[in-house]
């Protein structure tokens, strides 16, 4: 049993041996909340916009450009989810096909 699970407090099981979402995201942040930190830092640091995105260097250039993504990635699952509804309706089609 050389991969069974070792808890380091971050990780919280149920009762079935299953990792509890809930608990383990609140042990987790409680643990790197008592992390120790410079006391003039804040909590969560923000991040420089340029780790986000390339070529991003100002907080308003990520805000626009991260828009921008979101309305592409939205068009994109519109008309993804379009293909994958008429593919779920091949089988219904199929079967309607045979019974003539």
């Amino acid at each position: 049993m050389g991969r069974t699970h070792v808890s380091r407090g971050w990780s919280d099981l149920d009762a079935a041996g299953r990792l509890d979402v809930d608990k383990t995201a609140l042990a987790s942040y409680r643990l790197y909340e008592a992390r120790p930190r410079n006391p003039a830092q804040p909590l969560i640091p923000n991040f420089p916009p340029f780790v986000a995105l390339e070529e991003t260097h100002e907080y308003n250039d990520y805000i626009a450009k991260l828009k921008q993504k979101e309305e592409k990635d939205v068009k994109a699952a519109r008309e993804h989810y379009q293909v994958i509804k008429s593919y779920k309706r091949m089988p219904d089609n199929a079967v309607k096909c045979r019974k003539g």
